[in-house]
């Protein structure tokens, strides 16, 4: 299911509506040096972002994108999903309202273990604030 997490990610690179550099730096540095990602190409990407771009403009909610790429993905690729996903959002050492609504909604639709949620936030806040 690494392409879906492919797509978690991409989404959290748009969650606030724009493409920080410092967010779409450390997407490619997870494609480039992260071994799930390895095999993921350029032509792949490119793919799955304007899919997802499509969507998003055809009206398909970003809640229902996140609830069906969850359908996807077992317990730990969510885990690991959502992790790499906050990641994106704080790289750039704030997380905005958009973004956290991204996450917030990733933690209620997937039903996230509320440790999870604890032990990547405060993993992340410590690096990030």
């Amino acid at each position: 299911m690494t392409s879906r997490i492919v797509d978690v990610l991409i989404l959290a690179v748009f969650a606030d509506g724009q493409i920080d550099k410092e967010e779409a730096h450390l997407l490619q540095k997870f494609f480039s040096e992260h071994p799930k990602f390895v095999d993921v190409n350029r032509a792949y990407l490119k793919q799955a972002q304007l899919s997802l771009h499509n969507k998003l403009e055809a009206g398909v909610s970003l809640e229902k994108l996140i609830e069906g790429l969850g359908n996807e993905l077992n317990e730990d690729e969510k885990n690991s999903a959502f992790a790499l996903a906050y990641e994106i959002c704080a790289s750039n050492f704030e997380i905005d309202h958009n973004e956290l609504s991204f996450l917030k909604n990733m933690q209620k639709s997937w039903k996230l273990k509320r440790s999870i949620v604890n032990s990547v936030t405060l993993s992340a806040t410590l690096r990030y604030n």
